[in-house]
């Protein structure tokens, strides 16, 4: 599955209106997002170092966490932040992660 088959489309309802300089950085905050969505389901076994599970903490709560900056990367991304959150859970749900462009299937251990 590819990137932009991951992340709804621009016909996704939107956060809120975006500003003409959101428009032209869509793509850059899209790749946030995909990184915070990589980093949330790695899967423990995958974490061999501090920094991983760090990476995975700190991923895991911005996603699910509804902060006002999760908020903003979603807007500038054209994509509804409850659309996001609820694709992650959806992945860890269903025990499966992000990687390279694509996702796969693990036990995702929590």
């Amino acid at each position: 599955m590819a990137k932009h088959d991951m992340i709804p489309n621009s016909e996704t309802p939107h956060a809120g209106a975006q500003s003409p300089d959101a428009c032209d950085y869509a793509e850059l905050w899209t790749g946030v997002i995909v990184q915070a969505l990589r980093d949330a389901t790695l899967p423990k076994a995958s974490c061999a170092t501090t920094q991983h599970r760090y990476d995975r903490r700190v991923a895991h709560f911005w996603l699910t966490g509804n902060g006002a900056d999760f908020q903003q990367v979603c807007e500038n991304a054209g994509v509804a932040p409850r659309t996001i959150m609820g694709f992650y859970k959806k992945l860890r749900d269903e025990g499966k992660y992000i990687r390279g462009n694509g996702i796969s299937e693990v036990p995702f251990n929590g």
